[in-house]
């Protein structure tokens, strides 16, 4: 049963000394440009370009009556040239100039007449400036050349780290800010699981765990956002951290790069204690980008090799266990269209198989190990539109996330039990024989279409509007498939030592060592089973004690002796087996909707960004049916930043972030198909089955009536200053609480067996008025 209670409440205060500050995420920039004459009068119509080498935007406009001219679309890069061109005065031309995606940077150039000296004035927005002076939101943007000057790992989960205020998170997300979405019975909240991932325009976010679901070259990054607070409406999530990574795209110049990195045991000192681990790594990769077309048609590419092969030791004997490797292939293709100065048409490709061979925990017996196959492939489509002071941009992407373990050993897995005593103290190579035992293929995918449409107004005295509206749909996928190896069972069993151990004995568990796999629940359903099989006069006269025609629960107890080890796949003695009758796959989605809208407005030097994201989520089992229908939640959001002298600011920030509910539970209440397997018991000489698991079932676990969707809210203060190229200093306040975070409730044990207790939950709790069947 599942059902919303807990609360969550987190307060923070951080002050970091930055590379970069923040705005919110999407994947172009804009340059505000005032031109001026040099007594500071404006000088309209001049004509104002903009381009950059590394990139394939370039833009033209002509100032307004103020001398004010926007130019957005623009690419990230720190390389763009600003030339400013008007009758009568002396051209003017500037490089190294830095757009950043998301943010909006402000520049004021002083011409001069033609024949006099010229100068630039930079008023505001500094070309290498870190403050965007109309943006809420806080983070940071990561540069291939910031991380190749920093001691950190090559990859951009481990680049999450480098955002202020983000802490390092274990069994979830590399680094988060803060987020929760499942606790279970146990009252235990799980790890970080709710940042945001995209990667190259794709959502990449994995639907089951909310971790990240891909990898890519590091080699290919344009530039990544990282956003850890004040995220305006067009961006889900927010508990955590949303992160987007722009890619490169080629250009008019051809460029490309060649890098090679190893490292093995024989570059770092010996370890004394374990003088058989060794290992070996490589990463190569290789780029390369230019025209087709020249201003027209142009084209990315990158391949990256990463190996690793280590040795796993025995950290008691510093003995030799087994050798892993993990390999990784990682491709990428990128290809832009532009057919006109107002079109575009992007179309890129990436996937990250990745196979790791067994496990390097050392207490993992090579028998047991499992292997690992990671990875998929990932496409996007996406078509923009300029014209005028609009910008449509409709875009389709696919994400494919493999996570399978398959086994190292492919034979019959055996589970066996040893009672102690006589000295006799059993290993881990005595209690866990055989293979693994199952190979899981599991694909956790994602589709989504987006439309957006941008608008720029300029009221002139009432300052200026940014909006932006946007539909978003997404169908996630989680596709399970497992197979029992072996012999089609996976046993459990006890050492052929305790050959003739009652069934009194087996239950009774204290001095066993190992797998016991019944209980005195089973005794009800085994004695079911036993008298409606065709054997069942065959298990009356063996077992039927009294003579009463029955057979009770005490005497299966007593009269059961586990003695056979006919068939046993290890030679030990039968117990238990659950043996896979049909194979099948299952495939779990869940379907979401969401629209938002916000309108960015600026006048003078206060700017306000008010928006709205609704969504709506409905979650559909392996049947097809659907079992769960989250109904439209709005999210507000609303924000207010003041420019204090175009190099600092002050601003609030006030919002809601919906976190719906992953396909781990669609898992848990809609997975009513599948694979067949039937729990035996050997008695006399044959395999009883007493239970059938698998097939299609009746559903049995439900989300509760009054389950909701998670969501937490955020208030946010700040001040950020530049205090030089590309520094700035920035504090925050950040207060969050998470609520209707989902549980997992037993729903016999709070209804029924705590009534009359203060833990007592009536079914009204849950949203129902009778038991709906589910325990």
């Amino acid at each position: 049963m599942l059902r919303l209670k807990r609360t969550l409440t987190a307060l923070s205060v951080a002050a970091a000394l930055g590379v970069a500050s923040s705005a919110y995420a999407q994947d172009t920039g804009t340059l505000r440009i005032q031109v001026t004459d040099s007594q500071g009068n404006p000088v309209p119509n001049a004509t104002v370009s903009v381009n950059a080498p590394d990139t394939l935007a370039s833009r033209t406009a002509e100032t307004d009556e103020e001398g004010y001219v926007r130019l957005g679309g623009l690419q990230p890069s720190r390389q763009y040239q600003v030339e400013v061109v008007e009758e009568g005065y002396s051209d003017f031309e500037t490089g190294n100039i830095r757009v950043s995606s998301g943010q909006t940077f402000e520049l004021n150039y002083a011409l001069t007449r033609e024949g006099g000296d010229m100068e630039t004035i930079q008023v505001t927005g500094a070309a290498m400036s870190t403050i965007d002076t109309t943006s809420s939101s806080t983070g940071t943007s990561v540069t291939l050349d910031m991380t190749e000057s920093l001691p950190t790992a090559r990859s951009f989960q481990d680049y999450l780290q480098l955002a202020p205020s983000t802490k390092p998170s274990l069994d979830g997300n590399p680094s988060s800010k803060s987020g929760v979405n499942y606790s279970d019975i146990g009252g235990e909240y799980g790890s970080s699981s709710d940042n945001v991932y995209y990667l190259d325009g794709v959502d990449v976010t994995d639907n089951q765990t909310g971790t990240f679901g891909a990898n890519i070259n590091s080699e290919i990054i344009q530039e990544q956002r990282i956003l850890t607070g004040g995220i305006p409406a067009e961006y889900a999530g927010g508990q955590g951290l949303v992160t987007r990574v722009i890619t490169k795209s080629g250009g008019n110049e051809w460029s490309g790069s060649v890098n090679y990195y190893f490292q093995n045991d024989s570059l770092v000192a010996d370890n004394e204690n374990l003088s058989q681990n060794s290992f070996d790594t490589f990463d190569t990769a290789v780029t390369l980008g230019g025209p087709i077309i020249e201003d027209e048609l142009w084209f990315f590419g990158s391949y990256q090799i990463k190996e690793r092969e280590e040795d796993v030791t025995d950290p008691v004997t510093d003995s030799k266990l087994r050798t892993i490797t993990d390999e990784q292939d990682l491709g990428f293709f990128k290809l832009t269209w532009q057919p006109t100065a107002n079109d575009r048409f992007v179309a890129s490709w990436f996937n990250d198989p990745r196979e790791i061979s067994g496990s390097d925990d050392p207490r993992t017996l090579n028998n047991r190990d499992r292997a690992q196959e990671q990875g998929g492939d990932n496409y996007k489509i996406e078509y923009s539109r300029y014209w005028d002071n609009f910008i449509l941009t409709l875009k389709a992407a696919s994400h494919e996330g493999e996570v399978s373990s398959l086994a190292a050993d492919n034979s019959t897995s055996n589970d066996v039990a040893y009672r102690t005593g006589g000295g006799f103290e059993p290993t881990n190579a005595d209690t866990d024989k055989g293979g693994y035992g199952v190979n899981s293929t599991n694909f956790r995918n994602k589709d989504e279409y987006q439309a957006t449409l941008e608008y720029f107004l300029d009221t002139y005295d009432m300052g200026t509007h940014e909006f932006k509206v946007g539909f978003i749909y997404t169908v996630n996928e989680n596709i399970q498939d497992s197979r029992v190896t072996g012999d089609g069972a996976q046993y459990t069993s006890i050492g052929a030592r305790d050959s003739g151990t009652t069934m009194d004995e087996y239950l009774s568990g204290g001095d066993w060592v190992g797998e016991i796999s019944l209980s005195a629940d089973d005794l009800d359903r085994l004695i079911d089973s036993m008298v409606s099989s065709e054997d069942a006069s065959l298990y009356v006269s063996r077992y039927d004690s009294n003579g009463d025609g029955t057979i009770s629960p005490e005497e299966v107890r007593n009269g059961v002796v586990f003695d056979s080890t006919n068939g046993n796949p290890t030679g030990d003695v039968n117990v238990y087996r659950y043996n896979e009758i049909q194979t099948a796959q299952v495939e779990m989605e869940t379907k979401g909707k969401t629209v938002f809208a916000q309108d960015t407005w600026t006048i003078d030097q206060w700017t306000v960004n008010a928006g709205l994201r609704a969504e709506t989520w409905q979650h559909y089992s392996s049947k097809g049916d659907e079992i769960a229908d989250f109904s439209w939640e709005v999210a507000p959001r609303f924000s207010v930043v003041y420019d204090i002298d175009g190099k600092s600011k002050v601003w609030g920030f006030v919002g809601r972030y919906y976190d719906p509910i992953r396909t781990n539970m669609t898992d848990f209440a809609g997975n009513l198909t599948g694979p067949v397997r039937h729990e035996q018991v050997f008695l006399e000489d044959r395999w009883l089955t007493y239970r059938v698991r698998g097939g299609e079932q009746v559903q049995d676990a439900f989300f509760a009536p009054s389950t909701k969707t998670p969501y937490t809210d955020e208030i946010l203060l700040g001040y950020a200053t530049n205090i030089a190229d590309n520094m700035s200093v920035e504090v925050t306040y950040t207060d969050r609480t998470t609520k209707d975070i989902l549980e997992d409730y037993d729903l016999g044990l709070y209804n029924e067996q705590l009534e009359g207790t203060d833990f007592h939950l009536p079914l009204s709790y849950f949203g129902y008025e009778e038991n709906p069947g589910s325990n």
